[in-house]
């Protein structure tokens, strides 16, 4: 999100399955789920917390979720404790200026919904998503296809890459 806003020609679009709330990581009460999440991973090991997360709701792991399975559940935990000192990316939504795709769950609270929705910029969309929770929602993508297909058309070709002349989708 930093990057795309800070080099408009670099980055196309962005399509945000969900991953984003309503306010930055280092805030709270996000900062102490974060914090809780890491505990949890060290506790737990990162392959049981993703299976005990994902099995909830999804049913089965997709190949990318399986291949993550391999990663340290130690860097796992610093890398969620990190985002804790960011004030980002939220902010970084109104400086945008290439188009954003926010697909939301429904399953998000009305306040947080509401608050997703004001803190989009205005090359933004939003769909409300129903029937699917967060996690769902990033882990069946194929849920969303259609959303995206039908954004990705409207989103201008961009024709210059870094500066360089070469051209790039």
């Amino acid at each position: 999100m930093v990057l795309a806003a800070a080099f408009p020609n670099l980055v196309s679009a962005i399509i945000d399955h969900n991953g984003i709330g309503d306010m930055d990581l280092c805030d709270e009460p996000a900062r102490k789920e974060r914090w809780e999440m890491a505990r949890s991973v060290r506790e737990l090991g990162w392959p049981m917390f993703v299976r005990k997360m994902l099995l909830d709701g999804v049913g089965k792991l997709t190949p990318l979720q399986e291949e993550s399975m391999k990663e340290d559940s130690e860097m796992v935990a610093l890398h969620l404790e990190e985002w804790t000192l960011w004030k980002e990316p939220l902010s970084s939504y109104n400086c945008l200026k290439i188009p954003v795709l926010r697909l939301v769950s429904e399953m998000n609270d009305p306040e947080t919904v509401r608050s997703i929705q004001r803190s989009i910029g205005t090359n933004a969309e939003f769909k409300l998503i129903p029937g699917r929770n967060q996690l769902q929602l990033c882990s069946n993508p194929m849920g969303t296809r259609l959303f995206i297909w039908s954004f990705l058309a409207k989103v201008e070709r961009r024709e210059e890459y870094a500066g360089s002349g070469r051209e790039h989708s």
